[in-house]
């Protein structure tokens, strides 16, 4: 079984927002206050901290989708638990 060094509840937090905003249609505009519930739990992780700016700056809800991608990448890759 993996040790974690870092657990952060990333996946309550998008599925929170999943059942907030309409996020299906993806070349529209994501919503602000999703874009910084998510930065503000990613700055729990040291490892994934400098993807907030980011996902802050994202634009559309498909942009913050690759982003979240890269962050999920290196979550696994520094042994941050997002949560289930």
């Amino acid at each position: 079984m993996p040790r974690w060094d870092y657990q952060i509840e990333l996946n309550k937090v998008i599925q929170e927002i999943d059942n907030e905003y309409d996020l299906s249609c993806h070349e529209e505009e994501c919503p602000k206050e999703a874009l910084d519930k998510i930065a503000k739990e990613l700055t729990k992780a040291p490892p994934l901290v400098r993807f907030a700016g980011r996902v802050q700056q994202a634009q559309t809800i498909a942009e913050l989708n690759r982003i979240l991608e890269q962050v999920f990448d290196k979550a696994d890759e520094c042994r941050v638990w997002c949560g289930l």
